[in-house]
Order: structure tokens, then sequence, then C-alpha cells
């Protein structure tokens, strides 16, 4: 027998094969096939482990996968073996989407150092130092990184949005402006627009940018809900309730999450049905919509109210209210409904509105403690105030509806007043700072829930609230309350107008200019002394119940 040849094999050195690899990689990435390019990228490093462009890339492609926890690993691999500003602006982004901000910040500024005129670094930057609440230096990140990018219209929408969240609005609707000049359809654009002419007091404006924004193949929730709010600042309520089931879609809406057993209703005759109407979004909400509960115990078998337990003792006094349930049970229904719905299905007007039963909310006597009675029973005989100069700090929009501590301290110069602070969380600690704090006594520390707060504000003669739950609460009780509003108001206040169908007993007190509590303070003020001249000043509503 022949001797078998062997066959020659052709090796391909490994420098050859990894930019072979690497040029694979960069081409499906190119093309937007992220799978493809994430094993063409890992392909390289199994030969090339700690080569920095295939490290750096894979990580931009798993940031795009939406995979950061993966990608900050390669993004710090590429940066021991090259410090390049792509790898740090890279690790910047993953970092960011992890809520590692000031390590984010970080990156950034360090890819800036390396190169001045990154785009890119300018933006993420301006992101981060947004959510750190410094704005101005936000703003002058975003127009560099304009100036190097001038037709990233994207960018100038992000300015325009930080310039509205500086009151800075008509700057705003001027860069928006011109942004619609270049693409008409620019749905951030119109959105942003619209929010911009929404706070302007230009609703019509306003609805009109807002209905284009909703325009397209794919749902936008966040201008179907802006676009209701703008219709019932408008007191446009039949378009608003109706609008306003889209936050349904809303992401930053709980009843987005939120999913019950069996059908929801759907206004159709209850007809001896039990019903569960189940608690979404805040306090204030929940004590503002909750009238509305009443209604369905006509037709009703049973009408169940799910609350948080903070609220649950209060809303035990809500006529037609068969039992409140605490949040996340599910008792026996038939049909459920979310609370902020009732208004649309149940077809509420502005007429209809106003004529509910004020006070809907009360105090039941023999459910105070003895501790709580004490304090009430030790008030000063004398006109008694109370105040609330701060929200949740949480919410989107505390920056405007707060105030401090410092803007209502002339109240407590008026002669012959006793202020009572319902202040809680970590605001009220302004007033042991400031030296007119000394006279105004705190009630927070015994305030155990929302019951105990309606049982002191039924011994005032007159509560002053920035836009909180303490100011829904009063309203529903019945107690006189003058509420400060920011100079672009939440929606259930609408406009131009100092009273509100939703509590006959408040007067609202508006922001001339943004930002400024001393006119709204200073007429509260003047009506405060106004009203202590005369001898009908205090006529308290009874707001106990047996």
């Amino acid at each position: 027998m022949g001797r078998r040849s062997k066959r020659t094999q052709t090796r391909v050195p490994p420098h050859v094969s990894v930019a072979r690899h690497l040029e694979e990689a960069v081409r499906l990435f190119g093309m937007g096939n992220l799978p493809g390019a994430e094993v063409a990228f890992r392909r390289v490093l199994g030969i090339a482990p700690s080569l920095p462009e295939a490290n750096s890339n894979l990580g931009t492609v798993l940031l795009a996968l939406c995979r950061p926890g993966e990608a900050v690993g390669f993004f710090r691999t590429a940066l021991k073996g090259k410090s390049i500003p792509q790898s740090w602006k890279g690790l910047g982004d993953a970092l960011g989407e992890l809520r590692q901000n000031q390590e984010s910040t970080d990156c950034y500024r360090r890819a800036l150092t390396l190169d001045p005129n990154y785009a890119g670094a300018h933006s993420g930057l301006a992101a981060r130092l947004v959510e750190a609440e410094e704005l101005p230096l936000a703003v002058s990140h975003l127009r560099k990184a304009i100036a190097l990018q001038p037709s990233n219209l994207d960018e100038r929408c992000n300015l325009a949005a930080v310039l509205m969240r500086l009151d800075r609005l008509e700057e705003a609707r001027e860069t928006l402006s011109r942004v619609l000049e270049e693409d008409p359809g620019h749905r951030a654009a119109l959105f942003n627009l619209g929010l911009c002419h929404r706070d302007l007091g230009e609703l019509e404006q306003a609805k009109e940018a807002l209905r284009l924004s909703t325009q397209g193949a794919r749902p936008f929730p966040e201008a179907e809900v802006a676009l209701a709010h703008t219709c019932l600042l408008a007191g446009e309520f039949t378009e608003g309730w109706a609008g306003y089931e889209a936050r349904r879609n809303h992401p930053s809406f709980d009843i987005a999450r939120r999913s019950f057993p069996g059908t929801e209703w759907d206004g159709s005759p209850l007809d001896g049905r039990t019903i569960l109407v189940y608690s979404e979004q805040g306090f204030g909400d929940l004590f503002q919509f909750s009238r509305f509960v009443s209604m369905l115990s006509g037709s009703a078998g049973r009408v169940l109210l799910e609350a948080p337990p903070q609220a649950a003792r209060l809303l035990q006094s809500l006529n037609g209210v068969d039992e409140v349930v605490s949040r996340g049970d599910r008792p026996p229904h038939d049909i459920h409904v979310p609370l902020l719905s009732l208004p649309h299905l149940l077809g509420i007007s502005e007429e209809e509105l106003a004529r509910t039963a004020v006070p809907y909310l009360g105090v039941r006597e023999d459910a105070m403690g003895e501790e709580m009675k004490a304090v009430l029973e030790g008030l000063d005989p004398g006109p008694r105030i109370g105040i609330v100069w701060a929200g949740e700090p949480t919410h989107p929009n505390d920056r405007n509806r707060s105030a401090s501590f410092g803007d209502l301290a002339p109240l407590a110069e008026v002669d012959g007043l006793q202020v009572v602070s319902l202040q809680f969380g970590k605001a009220a600690e302004q007033a042991a700072a400031h030296p007119l704090g000394s006279g105004v006594l705190d009630l927070a520390p015994f305030l155990g829930d929302f019951h105990d707060t309606a049982a002191a504000l039924s011994r005032l003669d007159l509560v002053v609230t920035v836009d909180t739950a303490v100011a829904h609460l009063a309203g529903a009780l019945g107690v006189p309350v003058n509420i400060l509003l920011p100079h672009a108001p939440e929606w259930r206040w609408m406009v131009e107008r100092e009273d509100t169908p939703w509590y006959p007993t408040a007067r609202l007190f508006r922001q001339g200019t943004p930002g400024d509590w001393r006119d709204p303070i200073q007429r509260i003020r003047g009506f405060l002394e106004d009203a202590l001249k005369s001898p009908s000043f205090p006529e308290r509503p009874s707001v106990l119940r047996p």
C-alpha cells in the first residue's frame, strides 16, 4: 500500500482573523443587526480578549440591547487598554442607566477632557446635570452639543424642556418653533410646545399642538394625558375626562401596572352588583375624587373602596361606602373600577360637580385617641390657622408647587392669631431654623394618619396650604382653606379664578410671577388682618360626626 499523503493546512495569522471578525462585527452593527453584532464582537474577544475597540463596541451593542449592567464591564476593560473619549462616554451612558449618576457624570467629564468637542458627551453630561437640578449648567452643555450638531432636532427639544423647567417659557417656545419650521411633524417638539403654551396660559394653542403630537403611528400616551389635562384646565370636562383614560397606558401612572380579576365597570347599570373602587395616585387625588364613590350606592348592591392604610379610618366616614379595604386586598366583588375614571363614567360636568355635597368627609369623635383630644383641647381659644408650605418632595412638580416656611412666615406676624403647623417630612425642620418658628405650634408629631389630620383641621378657623393633600382634605371637610398655587397650576384649579367648583370653602391665591410667593402671601395676610377686625370671625363649620 502506498503512503497516504498529509493535507497541507493554511493557518490564518491571528491578527488577520481578528481584523476580519472585527470588520464583520462593525458591518452587522451598522446594519442594525444587534444580536449578530454581539456574537461577532464576542468572537473577536475570544481571540483578543483585551482589544479596546472590540470591548468598547461590544459595550455599545449591549447598551443598545438594554443590558447596561453587562456593558459596564466591557467599557472598563476597554479603558484599561486605551483611554479614549468614546469609551468614557459609553461607560457614562451605562452607569447612567444604572442610576449611578455621580460616576456617570465623572465619565462624561473625562470624555470632554480628552475631546472638548464631543457632542455626545455634552448631551450625556447635560442629562445628568438635569437630574441633579443643575439646570443652568445643563443648558450650557446642551447649547454646546447643538453648536457641534446643529441638525440634531432632538437635542433642541431637550434644551427647550430644560428652559421650561427654568421658567424661561418664551425662550423655550422660540426654540421649539424653530424645530417645527424644519420638521413640522416632530412629535416631541409639538408635545413640548403644547406644554409651553399651557404654562403660558395659551390654552387654545396648547390644545392644538398637543392634538397634533398625538397623531402618529405609535401611541403617545404622555401627549394624550397632557391634552386631557389641558382640556380640564380650560373647564372642558367631557373631553378632558374621556381623554384622561389614556393614563392607563402612561408608565408613570400606577393604574398602568395594576390588574384585577373580573370585569371592569363601563358605566352601565349596576343592578345590585358589588363594585370595588380602587384608589390610584396620591392622597390628594383620593380625597378629591372620593366624593364620586357615594354616587354608586343607589344602584350598587355593595360599594367597596380600596385605600392606603393612612386614609382608611377617615374614609369610613364617606356616605354610601359599605367597606373600606386595604390596598392590595381582593375582597369578593362583581366588577371593579379605578377611582379617577368615575367622573368620566358618571358624566360629571362642572355644573354637576359644583352641586355635589360638601363636606363629604368627616371626623368621628369616638375614633379620636386620647392624646389627640388632649392636644386639640389645649389649643388657644382665639382664632387659629394651620399652615403647610411643602408637598411630597418626590412629586414631579414639587419645585414649583412647594414653598418654604420663610415664605409663609409673615402670617406668624399677624397679631392675635395662633399659627399651627401641619407640615410633615424634612421640610418641617425649616420652622425650627427660622426666627418666627418659635411662635408656631407644631402638630405634625401627633398626626398618625389622615383621620388625625382631619381632626386637627376641624379645630382650625382657616388653613393656608400649598397644593398638596391637606388642601383637598380641608376642602372635603368643608374647612375654610386658602390654597397657594404656582404660576402654572395643575389642571384641577383651572385658570383666572379665585374659587373652585371642587370646594366651596376654598379660595385660590395664584402666583403673579413664577416662583414668587410674596404677593399671594401678602394678600392672605391682608385678608387675615381685615378678618380679625370682624366680630363674626371666626365662624367654623362643624365637621365632627358622632
